[in-house]
């Protein structure tokens, strides 16, 4: 049982990476949530400078995967420009940290920040989120900023 259940997830995995791999200005994205608990919270998070057309196509590409594999789940969009997240990051925000602490199935990473060469400022803007995002990580361990 368990080498289907890893397989399903690694298929949805890819599936929703997929989805999410040509949107332009989406700096991360993840779905936050245990997708097989339904009395959970789901969110398809994403940070970036997105168009209401392109969120919109991205938010029901990941639903339509999300249903394809978990056919009773539901899932909320929680879009962040990127000065947004950083300063609900900076206040220790309630929702930014649950965001951080869900199970998280990464879509897109800043491991994957060809998109951003494009405009430097972008890619500026794109490592200062990450450092918050690993900055909030640690102070959330007890690890101090660094």
């Amino acid at each position: 049982m368990r080498a289907t259940k890893a397989t399903r997830g690694s298929s949805f995995a890819d599936a929703a990476r997929g989805a999410a791999e040509s949107v332009p200005g989406v700096e991360l994205a993840w779905v936050a949530g245990d997708l097989a608990d339904v009395g959970q919270s789901a969110y398809l998070v994403v940070v970036g400078w997105v168009g209401l057309e392109e969120i919109d196509s991205l938010f029901d590409r990941v639903r339509l995967v999300i249903q394809a594999h978990y056919p009773d789940r539901g899932i909320e969009l929680a879009y962040f420009p990127p000065d947004d997240w950083q300063k609900r990051l900076s206040a220790d925000d309630r929702f930014t940290r649950e965001l951080l602490e869900l199970a998280r199935i990464d879509l897109k990473s800043m491991d994957t920040s060809s998109a951003m060469d494009d405009v430097a400022g972008e890619q500026n803007a794109s490592q200062e989120v990450m450092e918050s995002v690993t900055n909030a990580r640690r102070r959330r361990s007890g690890k101090g900023d660094g």
